[in-house]
């Protein structure tokens, strides 16, 4: 049980549920079993499999399921949000746009549409999210480095509650300025190259998305990690996570 909570709780499902099958053979009608076996299949989008666990536990009724027969009753009847597992993922990255104009006299100008999914039932809060962009140049030679454009952010679907769609949107834009003469010789001649994003959630890491693949390789090499071109620390937020790269 305790490892198939820990396996739940770091987001391998697979393992999880392999880890309650086995408690499942040796305690077939065990309702706290049924319960964890149906919160599982939950998050892993099996609903039809996780209600035949609900219904099992409801048949069994409150004598024997104890506190697990109104629980299961609620999530047969949809009177409650689906129950997460501790640490399970409550959000993830649905999509990012890349907007990247043509360098002007004022620059390199780039904007990421940020697409956030969450469960509106899961009643999600903007408050505690964190959302954290680095962004990529491509210097003279070809060479990949941590960007030295300033960022911004915008929130055009604020306030963040996932009610209407199940979707909120950040926007986080790049500005490379014109280098002067001593800037090029300092951090050469660069261009936008790419981006990583980490998503967490109270705390705890959700989605990561990066653009081009090779910089999830170069973020994995590199023994330290610059400070990020900005986050979305989220309306009244300060949480600012450590990355879970290395």
């Amino acid at each position: 049980m305790s490892t198939g909570a820990e396996l739940r709780a770091s987001g391998n499902m697979q393992g999880a549920l392999q880890a309650f099958r086995e408690v499942e053979t040796a305690l077939p009608d065990h309702p706290r079993i049924q319960a964890e076996l149906a919160a599982t299949l939950g998050q892993m989008g099996l609903t039809d499999k996780a209600r035949r666990y609900w219904e099992r536990i409801e048949e069994a009724g409150p004598v024997v399921a104890g506190a697990y027969f109104p629980l299961a009753g609620q999530q047969l009847r949809g009177e409650a949000p689906p129950v997460r597992a501790a640490g399970a993922p409550v959000m993830k990255i649905g999509e990012v746009r890349v907007q990247e104009q043509t360098p002007t006299s004022e620059g390199q100008k780039v904007a990421l549409r940020v697409i956030v999914d969450a469960d509106p039932n899961a009643r999600p809060l903007g408050d505690d999210l964190t959302l954290l962009v680095y962004f990529y140049d491509q210097v003279a030679g070809g060479e990949v480095k941590t960007s030295t454009a300033d960022t911004s952010y915008d929130y055009p679907s604020a306030p963040y509650d996932w009610q209407t769609d199940g979707t909120e949107e950040i926007i986080v834009k790049y500005h490379q300025p014109v280098f002067t003469e001593e800037q090029k010789r300092e951090l050469g001649e660069r261009s936008y190259y790419g981006y990583a994003i980490e998503l967490y959630y109270r705390d705890r890491i959700q989605d990561t998305v990066v653009m081009p693949e090779d910089i999830a390789r170069l973020r994995a090499e590199s023994a330290t990690e610059p400070a990020p071109a900005g986050g979305f620390l989220g309306p009244e937020n300060a949480l600012f996570p450590e990355s879970t790269y290395p």
